[in-house]
């Protein structure tokens, strides 16, 4: 069984997150730009071989970027893998119950807004 902690994420965790965020959680205060596909697609939600999610599966992977916009500030900030990763030392740090929630594969709507935006501003602006 692979051990989870904030210093290793489990990619898979993030990219559900991700996915939650992007398609369903967030209350209409971002809007994706554009995307920046990475070299190499070494993780793929789906597994091997499948198709990317360029809203998931790219800033998953070294190199690749979301550029997500805050609609209500007018800023453009970019999602990549090192803000995913700062996101989930957030979420622990300061968010403990969002955290535990992922880990247990208990999250919901709120959990995943709450870690986009500690991925994308340090801190939770929105909601």
């Amino acid at each position: 069984m692979q051990t989870i902690t904030a210093e290793k994420p489990d990619l898979k965790i993030l990219g559900g997150l991700l996915a939650n965020a992007f398609e369903g959680a967030n209350s209409g205060w971002l809007m994706i730009e554009d995307y920046r596909k990475p070299t190499n697609l070494d993780f793929l939600m789906d597994g091997p071989g499948a198709d990317a999610y360029p809203h998931v599966d790219y800033p998953l992977n070294e190199g690749g970027i979301v550029y997500v916009q805050d609609v209500e500030a007018g800023k453009t900030y970019e999602l990549t893998l090192d803000s995913c990763i700062t996101g989930w030392h957030l979420l622990q740090e300061q968010e403990s119950r969002h955290w535990m929630a992922a880990l247990t594969g208990n999250d919901d709507a709120e959990t995943a807004d709450t870690f986009l935006q500690l991925c994308l501003f340090g801190e939770v602006l929105h909601g």
